[in-house]
């Protein structure tokens, strides 16, 4: 590893973890849990080869537990969906361009 990296070591990567003579434990990670009806956005994810994709944000939501690594940060937290009733109606902005896909 390159020095000043950081990285994740949860119970997935080992059971019990020593720091080596070159490493430097920094603090531990709250899992962050959501459920059925909350969602959060994660700044600057991790991408899929590793490394952060930074300036991105990426949403999710649903029933999950998961670890955020070194890089990622939540925007606002964990937030509550929407219920909306019959006599409810969300005014609703687009922060950048993008195409909506849905049907109908």
């Amino acid at each position: 590893r390159k020095a000043g990296s950081e990285w994740l070591v949860t119970i997935h990567d080992i059971e019990a973890y020593i720091p080596g003579v070159y490493e430097q434990v920094i603090g531990s990670i709250v899992i962050t849990v959501l459920n059925n009806r909350q969602y959060c956005v994660v700044l600057d994810p991790l991408g899929s080869d590793g490394t952060p994709c930074l300036g991105q944000r990426q949403l999710r939501r649903g029933e999950s537990a998961f670890f955020l690594h070194p890089c990622e940060k939540l925007e606002n937290g964990v937030q509550n969906m929407f219920v909306l009733g019959e006599e409810d109606g969300l005014l609703v902005r687009a922060r950048e361009a993008f195409e909506d896909h849905k049907a109908g």
